[in-house]
């Protein structure tokens, strides 16, 4: 229950700190929760230390008060003990009865800039022992004075908030669990090892008013607003971010930001297992270029998100992310990442042909759910958990994304000005994907079996689309 930290001793309970002063330490005697009073500075100031009988005082005195404080603090846990589930001390009872000056003390604010007496730390439902029905999971709310697709939760609304940096709250978040694989994402991204020769992770952003020209599937024009996308790969992410590009050439204002940009390497010794090696391929290395300016002003960026409303500040905007079904987006990731259109200089897709490429689709699908069970998936961006990658693109930031089904993305498109039935990447076109068995694999392909596994492989994903209220064929596999 209790650890010595420098001058601080902390407990379960509450916070203690020894507090130096002239000639040793001050201990005062005081009701629970225990807190050294301040001195009188008038007489420790005219004490005289180097004093022969001070000298003796002082050396005697560490002694005897550092075997009377372990005394004391012995029986003071014991005591604490047989309160376990009490309430924790609050604010008033750490300062009741001492006078303004010790009050400023313990506050930090003496001119002496001594530390804490009492500690200023929130506990967490987690310490209080209680459950987390209280904790805030972020205002889902809508704007009610405007209608718009973007505007979550309303009755035209077409998405749900979301909020990242709350749903992987390691204590009470929805996806608290997976802590672990949060701190594996970063420590490979801090170690500039995360998903080599992957595309750039981005977010293109356009400021659109009616006077930007409107395309022929667009009847009426467009509202005022100010709309971002954090690209999840696998849910229409290219036809989408084209369609920024697109509109920006048709009079709106925007740029595309970059928030990562992997590196080039065929070096694959990241990977475990069967898939360590080098790709036959040669990839060209990217030339050093420091992308710490372009990341510091996505991060600026990205903290004026807001949710959607009628009135945009200069730095507001709506940030919106697709996502799909997991079980029907892996098969797409598997089309991609074994080398399709926009993936072949990715370093992988060659091996993982080798490894899990079958005489049928249903065979195929089961060794690739395998072995992203046994190698993770952070082997290749395109395996990557949803929730993942949209905590990843917002840096981790406390801002809302509006979440949409990938049914939407022609309803997205034609926002932006596009035709809603456009495609960049279809992979059950003809040639698309490297093989016929990947091709024309389907959902289909899935017995129950590999479906749990993939679920459980993907149970982030899951508990991510029932937090939001968007069925998934996970669901059936999920604790009630």
């Amino acid at each position: 229950l209790v650890k010595l930290q420098g001058d601080l001793i902390h407990s379960r309970y509450c916070t203690i700190i020894i507090k130096k002063v002239p000639c040793g330490l001050i201990q005062e005697k005081h009701s629970m929760p225990l807190i050294r009073k301040r001195r009188d500075t008038k007489s420790s100031s005219n004490m005289n230390c180097n004093s022969a009988p001070s000298r003796r005082k002082a050396a005697k005195l560490p002694m005897v008060l550092g075997i009377s404080f372990s005394v004391a603090l012995m029986l003071f846990v014991v005591y604490m003990n047989k309160l376990m589930g009490a309430d924790l001390p609050t604010e008033n009872a750490f300062t009741k009865g001492l006078n303004s000056s010790d009050k400023a003390f313990i506050r930090g604010n003496d001119k002496h800039k001594f530390k804490l007496v009492a500690s200023d730390k929130s506990y967490s439902d987690a310490d209080r022992g209680s459950d987390c029905s209280s904790f805030d999971h972020g205002d889902t709310t809508p704007d009610p004075d405007v209608k718009s697709l973007f505007n979550c939760n309303s009755e035209e609304g077409r998405c749900k908030w979301h909020f990242p940096a709350k749903f992987f709250d390691k204590t009470c978040g929805i996806g608290k669990d997976f802590f672990d694989e949060i701190e594996e994402l970063k420590s490979l991204h801090k170690k500039k090892e995360l998903w080599l020769n992957g595309p750039p992770i981005v977010i293109p952003w356009a400021s659109i008013t009616p006077k930007v020209t409107a395309h022929e599937f667009r009847k009426e024009p467009f509202p005022t607003h100010n709309i971002s996308m954090t690209h999840v790969h696998k849910t229409g992410g290219t036809s989408l971010v084209n369609a920024f590009g697109a509109i920006l050439r048709k009079g709106a204002k925007g740029k595309r930001h970059t928030v990562y940009q992997p590196d080039r390497s065929t070096a694959m010794s990241r990977f475990p297992s069967q898939l360590k090696g080098k790709s036959k391929r040669t990839i060209p290395t990217r030339k050093n270029y420091d992308w710490s300016k372009a990341y510091n002003e996505s991060s600026r960026f990205l903290n004026g998100a807001v949710k959607y409303r009628s009135k945009w500040g200069p730095t507001d905007h709506t940030l919106f992310a697709v996502i799909r079904d997991p079980a029907e987006r892996f098969i797409s990731a598997i089309g991609q990442a074994t080398g399709a259109y926009g993936s072949a200089m990715n370093g992988i897709g060659r091996k993982l042909l080798q490894e899990c490429l079958k005489s049928t689709s249903k065979e195929t699908l089961g060794c690739f759910v395998d072995l992203v069970k046994n190698n993770g998936t952070l082997i290749e961006v395109h395996f990557t958990p949803m929730v993942m990658e949209i905590s990843f693109a917002t840096m981790w930031k406390d801002i809302p994304v509006a979440v949409f089904p990938f049914t939407e993305v022609p309803a997205l498109l034609n926002e932006l000005g596009s035709n809603p039935n456009d495609k960049k990447k279809d992979g059950h076109e003809k040639g698309y994907r490297k093989d016929a068995v990947l091709t024309n694999m389907t959902i289909a392909d899935y017995d129950d079996d590999s479906l749990k596994k993939l679920c459980d492989v993907y149970l982030s994903d899951a508990l991510f689309l029932s937090h939001l209220g968007y069925e998934s064929k996970c669901d059936k596999f999920l604790k009630k």
